[in-house]
C-alpha cells in the first residue's frame, strides 16, 4: 500500500515512455486516493503539484527554445516547431502557440523563466506581453505584470500600447444558406484552403489571429500563410528586394481587408467563432465588444434609439447602451443594496428575519460592495457576484438583523459558514427538505390546474341570453 500511496503521489512523467505510469488504472488510483485524504493533505499535495507544473513548464520552455533554436524539427518531416507541437506533440493549436511564444520571449529575455517558476508570471501574460517586449521596457513591464490576471495584464497592455477603436457597427448575419456574390464565394474558400507551405504563425500572424475579426483558429492561420506566400511570390518579380518587415505588413493589411470580406458570408457552422461576447481592452477607458444579439434584443434596440431621440444623435450605440446599462445598474442596485438618493427612516422588527433597508445600506457601504468572507493568512474573497447577506450570530441563535450582525458573502461563503455552524449533516438535510417541500409545492400547483381545467371541461357550454340551449330545470 505505501508503494501505491508513494508513486500516486508522482506526477506523471511527460515523456511517452512513462504512458503507462498514467493510465486508466492507475489514474483511478490516484482518484480514490484524492478524495480519502484529509483535506490540509490534499491542499498541501496540490500545492506541490502546482510547483512540480511551474518547474515542468520552465523546463518545456527551455526545451522548446532549444528545439527551434537547433531546428531538430526538421529531420521529422516538419516544417515549423508549431507543426511538430501539433502534429507530433499532439498539442492543442492555442497551448502550442502560447508555449512557442512564451519559450521565444524567454530566449530573449531569461528573467522570465524564474519568474513563472516562481508563480509571478502565468503563460497567458507572459504571450500577451512577448511582442511587446524590448530591453528598454522589460524589467518595468514584467515587474507591473506580476501577480496579474490575464484580464489585468491584457489592461496593461493596452495601457501601454493603445489601439485605435473599432468601427461601431450593428449588422445583420448572413444566412447559412443565403448566396453570396462569386468574389467573396472565393475570398471565404481562401481561408479554408491549406497554404501552399506550412509556415509558422509569426507575431504578425498571431496577432491577426488572436483579436479582430480573424478569431477562428486554423482558418485565419491558413488565410495568413497563402497571403504571405502570395505577397512573397509577387515580391519576387520587384526590382529591388522588398524588405521583410514590409512584406509582414502588407500581409497583416490585406488579411483584415480579406476578414471582413469573409466576415460577410461565413457562419458559425464554417468558423470556429467563439460563441460568447467578448470584452477586449484597446487603449487606457477604451474597449471593444463583441456580441451576437437575437431579434428581441435587436428590437429593444431600436425602439431605444427611436425613444431617445436627440438625446442619442443618430441612434449612437455607444449612448444608447451606456443609457441602458445606467438605468440597469440604478435598478439592480435599489432592488439588492437598497439604494436610493431619498432615504426615509424605517423601524424594523428585531425578531423578525427581515433586515431593513437602511441596514443593507449600511452593510453594503461598509464591505464595499464584496464578500467579506477572510481565509487563515487574511486574504478576503475577491467575488462581488452572488452576493447574500449573512447573519454573524445565526437568526436560529438568537442573532438580530443589525449593522454589527450582518455582513455580505457570495454564495459559497455563505453555504461554508451554514455547514461550518450547524454541520455539514444537518445542512444537507435541510436542503433535502427544502427540494422536498419544493417539489411538493409544485406537485400540489399541478394537481390543481389539472383539477380545473377537467371541471371546466365537464361543466359544459354556460347558459347565456345568446344560448340556443334549453337551460330550463
Amino acid at each position: 500500500m505505501e508503494n501505491v500511496k508513494s508513486a500516486a503521489s508522482k506526477p506523471c512523467d511527460p515523456t511517452p515512455s512513462a504512458s503507462q505510469a498514467c493510465d486508466l488504472q492507475a489514474c483511478l488510483i490516484r482518484s480514490r486516493r484524492a478524495s480519502k485524504l484529509p483535506a490540509d493533505v490534499l491542499l498541501s499535495e496540490f500545492a506541490q503539484s502546482v510547483a512540480h507544473d511551474r518547474a515542468n513548464t520552465v523546463e518545456l520552455l527551455i526545451q522548446m527554445g532549444a528545439i527551434e533554436t537547433r531546428q531538430l524539427y526538421s529531420p521529422l518531416a516538419c516544417g515549423s516547431m508549431y507543426a511538430y507541437c501539433t502534429e507530433v506533440m499532439r498539442m492543442s493549436e492555442s497551448a502550442a502557440l502560447k508555449r512557442i511564444r512564451a519559450a521565444r520571449a524567454a530566449r530573449r529575455f531569461p528573467a522570465i523563466l524564474p519568474m513563472i517558476a516562481q508563480g509571478q508570471l502565468h503563460l497567458s501574460a507572459v504571450s500577451l506581453l512577448a511582442r511587446h517586449l524590448t530591453h528598454e521596457n522589460v524589467n518595468a513591464l514584467l515587474a507591473q505584470a506580476t501577480h496579474m490576471s490575464k484580464s489585468e495584464v491584457e489592461r496593461l497592455v493596452a495601457r501601454h500600447f493603445p489601439k485605435p477603436d473599432v468601427a461601431t457597427m450593428v449588422r445583420q448575419l448572413t444566412d447559412t444558406n443565403a448566396p453570396a456574390s462569386t468574389a467573396l464565394q472565393v475570398i471565404a474558400s481562401m481561408a479554408r484552403q491549406p497554404s501552399p507551405g506550412t509556415v509558422v504563425p509569426s507575431e504578425s500572424s498571431e496577432l491577426v489571429t488572436s483579436v479582430g475579426p480573424l478569431a477562428w483558429g486554423a482558418e485565419a492561420r491558413a488565410l495568413n500563410e497563402a497571403l504571405t506566400h502570395v505577397v512573397a511570390t509577387a515580391a519576387a518579380d520587384a526590382p529591388e528586394p522588398v524588405p521583410g518587415s514590409v512584406l509582414r505588413s502588407i500581409t497583416e493589411a490585406v488579411t483584415q481587408k480579406v476578414a471582413q470580406a469573409i466576415e460577410q458570408v461565413a457562419s458559425p457552422a464554417q468558423f470556429e467563432v467563439e460563441p460568447y461576447a467578448r470584452v477586449t481592452p484597446r487603449s487606457p477607458g477604451r474597449f471593444a465588444w463583441q456580441l451576437t444579439a437575437d431579434q428581441d434584443m435587436q428590437d429593444l434596440l431600436e425602439e431605444a434609439r427611436q425613444l431617445l431621440g436627440h438625446e442619442a444623435p443618430g441612434g449612437d450605440l455607444k449612448l444608447v447602451l451606456k443609457r441602458g446599462l445606467e438605468i440597469l445598474v440604478q435598478q439592480l442596485r435599489k432592488s439588492k443594496h437598497a439604494e436610493t438618493s431619498n432615504p426615509r427612516a424605517q423601524r424594523g422588527n428585531a425578531n423578525s428575519r427581515h433586515v431593513p433597508h437602511a441596514v443593507v445600506r449600511a452593510v453594503t457601504e461598509r464591505d464595499g460592495h464584496q464578500c467579506t468572507f477572510e481565509g487563515p493568512a487574511g486574504r478576503r474573497c475577491s467575488e462581488r457576484s452572488d452576493l447574500e447577506l449573512d447573519h454573524i450570530i445565526p437568526f436560529a441563535r438568537g442573532g438580530k438583523p443589525t449593522v454589527d450582525n450582518l455582513r455580505w458573502l457570495c454564495r459559497r461563503h455563505n453555504q461554508h459558514e451554514a455547514e461550518r455552524v450547524f454541520g455539514s449533516e444537518h445542512i444537507q438535510e435541510q436542503r433535502k427538505a427544502s427540494r422536498a417541500r419544493a417539489g411538493q409545492a409544485r406537485a400540489a400547483r399541478r394537481s390543481r390546474t389539472n383539477e380545473t381545467a377537467a371541471s371546466r371541461s365537464l361543466s359544459g357550454p354556460s347558459c347565456g341570453p345568446d344560448s340556443s340551449l334549453d337551460c330550463a330545470p
